[in-house]
């Protein structure tokens, strides 16, 4: 029942961002988006307000996050498609460092500017707990959509269509029957309650809550407005919560009654999370587990509770009481290793991780095939890896992003862990001279050789050539696919893949008669071009990173 996921877990909809303070508010539809200046990947300092008089898309996403990695290549499909009608794409990275959004802004092909909020001043202002969360701005700095889950291209299309030609977005069906189920169960609940009939109320509920929750985490689940169908499902919970209480009051004292008491906590702790309301929430979902205590649905929102809370402690004790709970379980101790984390307890935190992968481990062997497991344990070497890179020992994680990407091969862990490591370790590309080394060109006439540059890197990335040491009035450009950029250039590589690029040298005045160019290789990644003219004479370094 639980819609929000712990940090760094996984789930169809969102996952919680670092919190914030519970006096903000997500800008509602209407209303200014408040400015901001953030630096970004290159470096500049980008405004907000600095895009007035054009369509933005603010896309708040981490790298770690499932459902902001499966929305980003609609996002840069989109951002291709819109560019030239005035809409800018903009995306917030949530506390990451600068060198592992570099690598997975290059390995999606992202084009539009990142911006880094490295001490989560932005997501505060804007209250952003649950990522992805996107909104589009109009031209006049005025928040005209905004959704809390993973977007799609035909959806953001659809909002983007309306905008730009001065209209709001409509309301879609999936919305529209989304408002029919919780409105009429709502009723139908309500109307058995107030009749004194519990046992028809949960029947209704329950069923129309399996009906929204599947929407909600469903295909069509991008075109639903998640903070308006939260509201409502939160009404049906809240009235079927009620069904319940009466129910364990008729069947009181049975066991029966207990399990709807519990089923009652469990229903008001979630919609007191929903609410931002922790401390409600904590106190719920805490009646639940003392009424259920091997439920651990209980123990999920307990712990989320209090980690909203800043509880790190309380959060550590539940997470561990989970894990006596269900210690077959890997998520169980992958959970408390978060929770020590959050303590800086890394060793408590790399024990637990151990004993998940452990478990994982014993899974495999017992069902070769299930890659369930396989997945499992490459997500516990990912997260020991990330425990010592918090324990500030990145060199010791290098060794175990490789184990997690060999374990789970071709999945979402084996992407995160390549990225991770090449953050860590960037691989340097590989430049070679290509076909002839040297020529001699008439006076001032510009003279062309060739290198070619290879990917190294496991994953598709973007490689950046510069050239230093250019003596004064010459220019060295990088050309290619009929683009020639002088002194420095980024081109984009798959993996194991090599691109020829031409070096052309041109002199801006007189050289004093002919000249010559010469290319050496001076290691993996570098190429020396020396220029020698009676009135120039330089080494120029051109380098790969």
């Amino acid at each position: 029942m639980m819609r929000r996921a712990l940090r760094w877990a996984f789930t169809a909809l969102a996952c919680v961002a670092a919190s914030s303070s519970a006096h903000a508010s997500l800008p509602p539809v209407g209303k200014d988006a408040p400015d901001f200046a953030l630096r970004s990947l290159s470096g500049q300092q980008l405004a907000l307000d600095a895009l007035r008089g054009r369509i933005v898309v603010l896309n708040f996403f981490a790298t770690w996050c499932p459902p902001c990695r499966a929305e980003t290549p609609d996002l840069v499909a989109l951002d291709r498609k819109y560019r030239s009608r005035g809409v800018v794409f903009f995306g917030v990275d949530d506390k990451e460092s600068p060198q592992l959004v570099r690598v997975f802004a290059s390995v999606k092909g992202i084009g539009y500017p990142i911006v880094l909020d490295s001490n989560g001043e932005v997501e505060e202002t804007y209250d952003i707990r649950s990522i992805p969360t996107t909104l589009v701005i109009d031209k006049s700095g005025i928040v005209r959509y905004r959704n809390v889950q993973q977007l799609d291209a035909p959806t953001l299309s659809h909002v983007l269509d309306a905008i730009l030609s001065g209209r709001s977005p409509q309301t879609t069906p999936t919305e529209s029957a989304f408002d029919a189920i919780a409105l009429e169960a709502t009723k139908r609940i309500n109307a058995a309650v107030a009749a004194h009939n519990p046992s028809a109320a949960i029947t209704a509920g329950t069923v129309a809550l399996k009906r929204l929750n599947g929407m909600q985490n469903g295909a069509h689940q991008a075109q639903l407005d998640f903070s308006q169908s939260t509201k409502e499902l939160d009404g049906l919970q809240l009235a079927l919560a009620n069904a319940y209480r009466l129910s364990a009051r008729a069947d009181a004292p049975t066991g029966k009654a207990r399990t709807d008491a519990e089923k009652e906590a469990l229903l008001r702790g979630q919609v007191a999370t929903d609410r931002e309301q922790f401390v409600a929430a904590l106190r719920a979902y805490s009646e639940a587990v003392a009424l259920a205590p091997l439920d651990t649905a209980a123990y999920d929102g307990e712990y989320l509770a209090a980690y909203e809370l800043h509880q790190y402690g309380a959060a550590e004790s539940v997470a561990r009481a989970e894990a006596q709970v269900a210690p077959g379980n890997p998520e169980s101790w992958y959970t408390l290793a978060s929770a020590l984390n959050d303590l800086k307890e890394f060793a408590g935190a790399a024990a637990a991780e151990r004993r998940g992968i452990a478990i994982a481990r014993s899974m495999l062997l017992k069902h070769p095939s299930a890659k369930t497991a396989a997945y499992e344990i490459g997500r516990g070497y990912l997260k020991m890896a990330r425990t010592e890179i918090l324990a500030g020992k990145a060199g010791a994680a290098v060794a175990l992003l490789r184990r997690s990407a060999a374990a789970a091969p071709d999945t979402i862990v084996q992407q995160q862990a390549d990225e991770q490591r090449l953050a860590l370790v960037p691989a340097r590309p590989d430049l070679r001279v290509a076909g002839r080394a040297e020529l001699t060109s008439p006076a001032s006439t510009p003279g062309q050789l060739y290198i070619s540059v290879k990917n190294t890197a496991p994953s598709r990335r973007g490689i950046e050539l510069a050239a230093a040491h250019v003596p004064k009035r010459w220019v060295l450009s990088f050309c290619y696919a009929k683009v020639c950029d002088p002194f420095r250039s980024t081109i984009t590589l798959d993996p194991g893949k090599s691109l020829r690029v031409e070096l052309k040298v041109v002199p801006l005045g007189p050289t004093g008669g002919p000249w010559r160019m010469n290319l050496a290789r001076a290691g993996a990644d570098r190429v020396v071009v020396d220029v020698t003219a009676k009135y120039a004479r330089a080494s120029i370094v051109v380098t790969g990173s």
